[in-house]
């Protein structure tokens, strides 16, 4: 009887080993197949990084010559000219195309809330004469005499006469009055 317990326990005991040995058996058989789907796809990220161009050998020049330029923009925003002199060049300006300009009404230098560390100088303007020739005293204007970025925020034109099918002749000789919004920026603290 004790033989026979004894022969049941190292049967229990044998068939546990077993079940214990399949168990991490199938265990090491899983973690075998997850250690080559790692190792593949490792390959296939190995070729794509592979794959991928050298950076141009201009790389670092370009960049240097990039920041020289971004650090020289402050300097060369102009610095805010003085009122008189912006007003009389624009009167000169009106006078070399034949129109008449009279300012009427200024707002001082005043901080830009939109773009930090810039002020804007603002003028309201009436201006006179033939179509053609205020045209291209707007588009003067606009190109930036002064050295600083002007910007016309607003024109309305009027005129007294009626075009009656005249055509372009017609048009650039039409007297009309325009009223102009002006805004010139300079960096704030010149």
């Amino acid at each position: 009887d004790i033989l026979m317990k004894r022969k049941i326990a190292i049967l229990l005991i044998t068939l546990a080993v077993l079940a214990a040995g399949g168990y991490y058996g199938l265990d090491y058989e899983k973690q075998q197949k997850d250690q080559e789907k790692i190792a593949a796809d490792t390959g296939k990220v190995a070729q794509e990084i592979a794959g991928i161009p050298e950076p141009a050998a201009d790389l670092a020049p370009r960049l240097a010559a990039a920041e020289a330029g971004l650090a020289a923009v402050p300097t060369t925003y102009p610095g805010k000219p003085n009122r008189t002199q912006v007003i009389n060049r624009i009167l000169t300006l009106a006078d070399q195309y034949k129109v008449k300009a009279i300012p009427l009404s200024t707002q001082d230098w005043t901080p830009e809330t939109n773009a930090g560390g810039y002020i804007v100088f603002r003028l309201h303007l009436s201006a006179r004469g033939n179509f053609a020739p205020l045209a291209d005293f707007v588009r003067a204007l606009e190109k930036g005499m002064f050295g600083s970025p002007l910007a016309v925020e607003g024109i309305a034109v009027t005129s007294s006469m009626e075009l009656a099918g005249g055509g372009k002749a017609v048009l650039e000789t039409t007297p009309v009055t325009a009223s102009l919004e002006v805004a010139i920026y300079a960096k704030s603290g010149s």
